[in-house]
């Protein structure tokens, strides 16, 4: 994610004040690096900056959101269509293939316009599939879409680069590390103690809830977090190695972040369709890539069952000199 994806996404989020938005990005790119993007937003009338109470704020005109609005214009009927003719199916594995939608419907073309916006492209096929959802069962969705059957030809892991940041992309390879389930708070809320005005922010995966210094628009003062009214979701981090070797004989691997599905990873091979992302390491203009998964699939997984005769031939086995 750029500097300037970054200021516009902190806007979205309600955060808005400059000052409070350039202490923040400050941490991981120069004072100035900062300061440009900012002028750069300004000057291509993605967001206006007005002087408020002596404060400086910044907002999105309306025109920043025209791939939200393209998109629901140019697929809105037909995908709300198509997820009320699949909403059994998705009620317990609301999984969206771009390759049945695009040839059931007819719209090749959506492949291109999720793949080079895929978080965006999410959250309109969430909102969508929420709706419907409640629509037929009088109630919210407890799972999140997920996408996969990209038309796109699958990367090898070292083929992954800077091209890919932000794009949807798909890839296998086998789970050589992971960590246990952990809980990230995905929207924070903060009330303001002086009015009682409630503010709720999505966190980024790099984002502390804590260390966020929110201002009341209303009255001014330092709002402060409450995470009862916080929302969680699981969260699990894991290393992925390619399956064949590199040029150098050796097996790279890559981090991914998964969350929101049923139950973790721990092993095994996985075809996965994920989203680059990218943190500036401090003080330097290179960044590290992570992948964030938007499906993954186990492959090869053989279940086991056992019956009754087998679990007497084993003790037979086992009682054996």
């Amino acid at each position: 994610m750029s500097i300037s994806e970054e200021i516009l996404k902190l806007i979205e989020n309600g955060i808005t004040d400059w000052d409070e938005i350039y202490n923040r990005l400050i941490r991981n790119y120069s004072k100035s690096t900062v300061s440009s993007a900012k002028k750069r937003l300004i000057q291509q009338g993605k967001i206006k900056e007005e002087t408020i109470n002596g404060k400086k704020i910044l907002s999105i005109p309306k025109i920043v959101n025209s791939y939200e609005e393209e998109f629901e214009k140019k697929y809105g009927q037909t995908l709300r269509d198509y997820i009320k003719s699949k909403i059994t199916e998705y009620k317990d594995n609301p999984a969206f293939s771009i390759r049945d939608f695009a040839l059931n419907c007819m719209m090749p073309e959506i492949n291109e316009d999720i793949t080079n916006h895929p978080l965006k492209a999410r959250e309109i096929l969430n909102k969508i599939y929420s709706e419907i959802y409640h629509e037929h069962y009088w109630e919210l969705p407890d799972k999140k879409i997920t996408i996969y059957n990209t038309l796109n030809k699958p990367k090898r892991i070292t083929e992954i680069n800077s091209k890919d940041i932000n794009k949807l992309i798909e890839f296998e390879g086998m789970v050589i590390q992971s960590s246990k389930i952990m809980p990230r708070t995905e929207t924070a809320s903060y009330i303001c103690m002086g009015c009682g005005k409630e503010i709720t922010v999505k966190m980024g995966i790099w984002d502390s809830p804590l260390k966020l210094k929110l201002t009341c628009p209303n009255c001014q003062t330092t709002m402060t977090y409450n995470d009862e009214n916080s929302t969680m979701i699981d969260f699990q981090e894991i290393r992925i190695q390619e399956l064949e070797l590199s040029e150098d004989g050796r097996q790279r691997d890559v981090t991914a972040f998964i969350e929101g599905f049923e139950k973790g990873v721990y092993s095994g091979k996985l075809k996965v369709v994920g989203v680059p992302i990218k943190k500036p390491k401090k003080d330097s203009s290179v960044s590290d890539m992570f992948i964030y998964v938007v499906h993954y699939e186990e492959l090869d997984k053989q279940e086991i069952s056992i019956t009754e005769e087998d679990i007497e031939n084993i003790k037979k086995i086992s009682k054996d000199p």
